[in-house]
């Protein structure tokens, strides 16, 4: 959710990962790592916008390990990341 698979379909990154993105990407990294395809059922919007894609700085700084960090500094990173990818 953090960006991989904007553009994934149409090569057009526009800021914002869509349901069919995430799956079509999902599908062929798990193709790639995994050796097998995932199925997907269901009746789903396949443009629903599920995020925002967020500034590459804050993607940087959620990578690294939370190891060490206590049970509120984890919880201060969860409420940075979702006022970040509030779209309204």
């Amino acid at each position: 959710m953090i960006g991989y698979s904007d553009g994934y379909i149409d090569g057009v990154k526009d800021g914002y990962v869509t349901l069919e993105e995430i799956i079509e990407y999902s599908k062929a990294r798990t193709q790639d790592i995994g050796g097998h395809t995932p199925q997907m059922t269901g009746v789903y919007d396949p443009q629903l916008v599920m995020n925002r894609v967020p500034p590459r700085s804050f993607v940087e700084a959620m990578e690294h390990t939370t190891e060490g960090l206590t049970d509120a500094e984890v919880m201060d990173r969860v409420a940075a990341l979702d006022q970040a990818m509030r779209l309204n």
